[in-house]
């Protein structure tokens, strides 16, 4: 895990190959929650000869525009201004099919998205040419980092 730098035996039952065959998708049997790991950081794999015993609660993932993985989804309303618009659709090309135009020189980008922290990074770096305006859990989330950073000493 690179979140927590450890290293730890799972018992999966792997049911679908992602992203090329770089990824594969889990159900994890210790924490019954589905789970995608990366191929790559698999030192070893054991496989087991015992049967799904889990399959009911294998699920699939939707992965959002900013290339993070899960099953729940939630909605972001954003103001773009021409600058946020252009590396946006510059960086995520995929994103352009979810923004539209909101008046000269104003686009909205209305997009599902898995995680807040691929499209809070990008609204944290342009915050003074982008509005939040959907979502009071995603305000929330850019409240509280702006808090959290003001409170850095520089």
């Amino acid at each position: 895990s690179p979140h927590s730098s450890t290293v730890t035996d799972r018992t999966v039952e792997p049911f679908l190959i992602m992203d090329g065959g770089l990824d594969v998708r889990c159900h994890e049997v210790s924490t019954h929650t589905n789970k995608t790991f990366k191929i790559s950081r698999a030192e070893s794999v054991e496989m087991l000869d015992v049967p799904w015993i889990h399959e009911s609660s294998h699920k699939n993932i939707y992965t959002d525009l900013f290339m993070f993985s899960g099953e729940q989804r939630q909605r972001v309303v954003l103001r773009l201004g021409q600058l946020s618009r252009n590396l946006l659709v510059e960086e995520y090309p995929a994103a352009e099919p979810f923004i539209s135009a909101d008046g000269q020189q104003r686009w909205l980008f209305d997009a599902e998205v898995v995680s807040f922290l691929g499209i809070g990074r990008f609204v944290l770096g342009l915050y003074e040419d982008i509005d939040v305006l959907g979502s009071t859990e995603f305000r929330k989330y850019i409240a509280e980092k702006v808090e959290v950073y003001s409170r850095k000493q520089v």
